[in-house]
């Protein structure tokens, strides 16, 4: 394993910031540098100009720490894959939101939900949510500028509430028993 040069090193992490699969890369990455030491991998063919960010991972775990934080600011100033940052994060964040309310509402409860009750339980919930954006819009935010800001907060303190309540939940409750199924007995035909 040789040492990364500063000019393979850019060129790794120029190839990060303009990839369409930065995420899976990165986290290929991450596990690479992981596992180093019971199994060692390396790319092969045009993904191996990545080769030296698992080198620099293994022998210097807070320089390749350092470069991934400088990767995603670069992705974030890109035009290109602001977005879809953005858009993933977004997304990521709603799914944890999510299944905290849905875990929150499962240890109160004592028991799991059914995939029915689950789906029932999420729409109420964002019904719930949504009006409160609402309430929280028109007191929080005047104009069209202060807006996402606004909303930026809203799902803050929600989540962090969420979060907040489950840890309580989590530490005073048993943890939920799984669904009961409905045993269906089926007549035997005749005939």
């Amino acid at each position: 394993m040789s040492k990364p040069t500063l000019q393979n090193l850019t060129q790794a992490a120029n190839y990060l910031v303009k990839s369409n699969r930065y995420t899976r890369l990165r986290n290929e990455i991450d596990s690479f540098v992981q596992s180093w030491s019971t199994v060692p991998k390396q790319y092969a063919g045009e993904l191996s100009v990545l080769n030296p960010l698992i080198v620099l991972g293994v022998d210097h775990p807070d320089k390749y720490q350092k470069l991934l934080e400088t990767v995603d600011a670069a992705r974030k100033r890109a035009a290109d894959t602001r977005r879809t940052d953005y858009q993933r994060d977004l997304m990521r964040k709603k799914r944890a939101r999510e299944a905290n309310a849905i875990a929150l509402e499962e240890w109160t409860r004592g028991k799991r939900f059914t995939t029915t009750q689950r789906e029932k339980f999420l729409h109420k919930q964002k019904q719930a949510w949504d009006d409160a954006r609402v309430v929280f819009l028109k007191q929080n935010a005047s104009d069209s500028t202060e807006t996402r800001a606004a909303i930026a907060r809203f799902w803050e303190m929600i989540d962090s509430e969420l979060e907040s309540q489950l840890a309580e939940v989590r530490q005073n409750n048993t943890p939920p028993a799984p669904p009961t199924r409905k045993k269906v007995v089926r007549e035997a035909r005749v005939g």
